[in-house]
């Protein structure tokens, strides 16, 4: 299951959460910064929305996003109507856009809700997560298991809803049991 993680495709499109886990929730621009010299890294006009509504970090995104992010606008063709439709009642305007997106570019969406990121594989897309992005790194060793570990802990700290890792629990099981 986990393998499924491995293959990033150019451009990486990512959702409101993502940004938020790269930016203050784990501080992780480092990756970014990797990220950037290999992807296109995208954001569409609906995340930006999403990510500058609320006044508490407005400048630190307006700037995150101009320093790291290209804006993607995606014009739906005709056969979009009904993935739209679908989706539309169930997922946010974000989370659509960056699925469209991904669709559209035939890159990778970065999503970390379930259900988006089911949705999305539903369509063909490629998806993963921040800590899919994490384990990525710590499997081609440019990330450490201390490192990961204290990742997963400042962005439960500050507002990413995953579970505990212990320190007997390896970060494989734990990134299998949150994909259960």
């Amino acid at each position: 299951m986990l393998e499924k993680l491995i293959e990033l495709k150019n451009p990486l499109v990512f959702d409101s959460s993502s940004i938020f886990n790269f930016g203050h929730r784990g501080n992780l621009e480092s990756i970014l910064i990797d990220l950037k010299k290999k992807f296109d890294l995208i954001i569409t006009n609906e995340v930006i929305e999403e990510i500058t509504k609320n006044e508490i970090n407005r400048d630190f995104y307006e700037e995150f996003i101009r320093k790291y992010f290209l804006f993607k606008k995606i014009k739906l063709k005709r056969e979009s109507a009904s993935i739209i439709f679908n989706l539309s009642a169930k997922l946010g305007k974000g989370e659509l856009s960056v699925i469209l997106t991904a669709l559209y570019t035939k890159g990778t969406a970065i999503i970390d809700e379930k259900l988006a990121r089911k949705f999305a594989r539903q369509q063909n897309i490629r998806v993963i997560g921040t800590l899919g992005v994490l384990y990525l790194y710590f499997k081609k060793n440019k990330i450490d298991e201390v490192w990961f570990r204290n990742v997963i802990l400042n962005l439960r700290n500050n507002g990413f809803r995953i579970p505990e890792i212990n320190n007997e629990t390896s970060i494989e099981k734990y990134l299998f049991d949150l994909e259960k």
